[in-house]
């Protein structure tokens, strides 16, 4: 079935965590490619979200999984997302809630109207089904559009997104919050707004390059390792040490800094050898890193 249209301005009714006692969805971006980059905005909420594949080769209990990172004002996560060999398109989701390896579905090779899956979460069963297939202009290119359907049983509310394979999600909207794609970055090429906080584009690299966070050395290390950065603007600056399930595990630093270039000393001493992420946070922007302790 076809449908014209010029702007992406479909708004799905969607559950909220205010409607139903549950986490948030669990959610991944495509076409997959490091650097790939998506801008979301969520009207009613006044935030936006970024999402950018910042790895293609982590390694969870021997399974390659692409590292896609999400930042809003002051939050940042990690999502662990692969093509798995029966053709879902799959997150890995925390052992400590469901199950140990689980994974949650989120999307199939070669959709078709009619196809479905199911999704366990604790004692909730949710449901997925492709229920249209439409063609469409985006970012003014011809483009095939998927309608999917999710629902919870147990509960009169359903819940809709609308995918596109060259571009990624386009619209995925809360039941107190309408999220729509303002913009992406996909193999290098830009479209539409890809404005970010503090209101800059990703690919602005004047105004990105005085802030920087630096790739920490030695690397890999035990116990200890450096870590350098610099700031363009006086505030506080707040450097986080997360696990790969995106829970922080330390405080590396958090301070107030004139503008200029600094360093710190990570002493993990206290934490077993693994994979981390360090995150600094200051004045609206978020930077991070992958290290490597081996004891």
């Amino acid at each position: 079935m076809k449908k014209s249209i010029l702007l992406i301005t479909i708004t799905f009714i969607l559950l909220s965590e205010k409607s139903v006692a549950q986490p948030t969805l669990p959610r991944i971006q495509m076409p997959y490619g490091i650097g790939n980059v998506w801008i979301d905005d969520i009207v009613d909420g006044n935030d936006k979200n970024r999402f950018e594949y910042i790895d293609d080769n982590f390694i969870i209990d021997s399974i390659s999984y692409w590292v896609l990172e999400r930042r809003s004002y002051g939050y940042m996560s990690l999502k662990y997302a692969r093509i798995r060999p029966d053709g879902y398109h799959v997150e890995r989701v925390d052992s400590n809630v469901i199950a140990p390896n689980y994974e949650w579905i989120h999307w199939k090779e070669n959709p078709q109207i009619g196809d479905q899956w199911i999704n366990q979460w604790l004692h909730q069963t949710w449901r997925y089904q492709i229920i249209d297939i439409f063609t469409a202009a985006i970012y003014g290119q011809p483009d095939t559009l998927y309608g999917l359907r999710i629902s919870l049983d147990g509960n009169p509310y359903e819940l809709f997104a609308l995918y596109s394979l060259k571009f990624g999600i386009l619209s995925y909207t809360a039941e107190f919050e309408t999220t729509s794609q303002l913009g992406c970055v996909i193999n290098g090429v830009v479209y539409g707004d890809t404005t970010f906080y503090p209101w800059v584009s990703v690919h602005d690299e004047v105004m990105e390059s005085d802030y920087r966070l630096e790739q920490n050395y030695p690397n890999p290390f035990n116990p200890s390792t450096t870590i350098q950065y610099g700031i363009e603007s006086k505030g506080e600056v707040s450097i986080g040490l997360f696990d790969i399930l995106g829970k922080e595990v330390m405080t590396i630093e958090r301070t107030y800094r004139e503008p200029g270039n600094y360093e710190v000393q990570l002493d993990a001493s206290s934490l077993s050898s693994g994979v981390y992420f360090y995150v600094m946070k200051t004045n609206g922007k978020v930077f991070s890193k992958k290290l490597t302790l081996l004891k």
